[in-house]
């Protein structure tokens, strides 16, 4: 990237976006995960799990089930089909090296 593109600025009143340009997801229902704002709210844990706010956590789906895989720990730490999923968690303020 050159540094011409660095103070490029977009104009979003047509809706145009540069491919050069990060997009950022915005949460809709406050969570940082894409997968959490698109299921539907009754897959949703009950709990206010660590993971639901965890910036590394993995959220997916299968078959009917949602399920978290935590990045720093290497497991899955929480699914719909277990009631089992961490409370409090160090994780949020572990930056993942890239």
């Amino acid at each position: 990237m050159s540094d011409e593109n660095l103070n490029e600025t977009v104009d979003v009143s047509d809706n145009a976006i540069s491919t050069t340009d990060p997009v950022e997801v915005m949460p809709t229902n406050g969570f940082p995960s894409p997968v959490l704002n698109d299921v539907p709210s009754k897959l949703l844990p009950k709990k206010d799990y660590a993971c639901l706010h965890c910036p590394n956590a993995i959220w997916f789906m299968m078959q009917e089930n949602l399920h978290c895989f935590c990045n720093l720990m290497r497991c899955e730490t929480c699914s719909t089909d277990s009631e089992d999923a961490p409370l409090m968690c160090d994780g949020m303020l572990v930056q993942k090296e890239e």
